[in-house]
Order: C-alpha cells, then structure tokens, then sequence
C-alpha cells in the first residue's frame, strides 16, 4: 500500500435557502478519490432540496449528476459518500422546498 502524500482535508459551508437552486460548497478534489458530504437541514418546520453535481475539469462547464434532486426533511441530515471516483470538483446546490431554511454543510476528503 502506498500512503498518499496528500492528508484528509476537511470543510463547512452555511446558509439559508432560496426558492431557485444556489451553490452551497464547491469541493476540490484535485488529488483526492474519497469524499463524504454531510448536508443538515437546521429547520424544525421547513424543507428543503440539494443536489450534487461533479465536473471532470475544474474549470468545465459540463457536469454529472452524482445525486439528483433529493429532499432533506425538517431537522434531518443527508449523507452522501462518493469513493473510488476521479473528479476535479464536487458542487453542491440547495434551494427551499417548503420555505427558506438555514442549511449546513460538512465534508472531508481523502484517499
């Protein structure tokens, strides 16, 4: 086995939602293969929606759709663990399905 020269690397993104999709995290996974995403919905009445999109460039324009639109309920986290894929980016988006909600994202990356 051959250690990576390259150390898990951990990060967070916050915010409240909008009615239309926005850009919540952008990953760089430049030199990673492993990433876990956790999405948190802080909301006790509200809904809302995240996807995840990848690109094979970090500067494409095309993308992937790891995760389609997927809803997360009040006071709930989604988990999404995307391993073994070579990717430049990982992008997520959130938008509000009942109502504006506070939202929060956690990731690590890794080999």
């Amino acid at each position: 086995m051959v250690a990576s020269p390259f150390s898990p690397v951990e990060g967070s993104a916050s915010g409240t939602t909008t009615n239309a999709y926005v850009v919540a995290a952008t990953i760089d996974m430049t030199g990673y293969g492993n990433c876990l995403i956790l999405i948190g919905n802080s909301s006790g009445a509200q809904t809302m929606h995240y996807k995840v999109d990848s690109y094979a460039n970090s500067a494409g324009t095309l993308t992937n759709a790891e995760k389609t639109e997927t809803s997360i309920a009040t006071s709930a986290t989604a988990s999404l663990v995307l391993d073994s894929k070579t990717r430049a980016k990982y992008v997520v988006s959130v938008k509000d399905n009942s109502g504006a909600c506070a939202y929060v994202i956690e990731h690590i990356k890794g080999n």
